[in-house]
């Protein structure tokens, strides 16, 4: 199957985020994690920008809240 410009399958979201399937469609369903197109009925693919942006807007471990000591 030809693959759509933009649009990421979900082998690859997988891959680049190392989400299991069950934690995706979670994040989607509670607004944390870029929601699918839907192709045809039984195919859902991710925008390729909507992943860059969520891939961006996250914050390294240990980061958030962390004060340095003076």
């Amino acid at each position: 199957m030809e693959q759509r410009k933009g649009l990421v399958r979900w082998p690859q979201v997988r891959e680049r985020t190392g989400l299991s399937r069950t934690t995706v469609w979670r994040r989607v369903n509670e607004g944390s994690f870029p929601a699918p197109v839907r192709i045809s009925a039984q195919l859902v693919a991710w925008r390729a920008a909507d992943l860059d942006a969520w891939e961006a807007s996250l914050q390294p471990i240990g980061t958030a809240g962390s004060k340095v000591a003076a």
